[in-house]
C-alpha cells in the first residue's frame, strides 16, 4: 500500500474464486469490496491466479520476471512448494527484491 502511495505500480495476486479475504471484512461497498478492503488496497491492481496449478505458477513467475519487488505472505515454505520461493523467482529476475 505504501509503495503504491509513493507511485509504484502494485499488482496483487488474489485467489481466483474467493479473492482476498478482506473483501468480506466490515461494511460492504458494492458487490466485491468493503470499506476496509478499499482502505488497505488503494493504489493496487489485482489479478487472480490459481497458484495451486502449474499454469498459475508459470504465470506468477512470468509476472515476477517483470517486477522489481516481490512480496509474498505464505506460511514458511509455502511459496517454495509452489515454485515461487526466492530461488525460483531469482532465477527469472536476478536483481529482485524478495520479501
Amino acid at each position: 500500500m505504501v509503495l503504491g502511495d509513493f507511485g509504484a505500480e502494485v499488482i496483487k495476486v488474489e485467489h481466483p474464486r474467493r479473492g482476498d479475504d478482506t473483501r468480506d471484512w466490515g461494511l460492504r461497498v458494492g458487490s466485491t469490496q468493503t470499506a476496509y478492503f478499499n482502505s488497505v488496497n488503494r493504489n493496487k491492481r489485482s489479478v487472480t491466479l490459481d497458484l495451486q496449478t502449474t499454469e498459475g505458477q508459470r504465470l506468477a513467475l512470468a509476472l515476477a520476471e517483470q517486477c522489481d519487488v516481490v512480496i509474498q505472505n505464505f506460511k514458511a515454505g509455502g511459496a517454495e512448494k509452489m515454485g515461487l520461493g526466492y530461488e525460483q523467482v531469482k532465477a527469472v529476475r536476478p536483481d529482485v527484491v524478495y520479501c
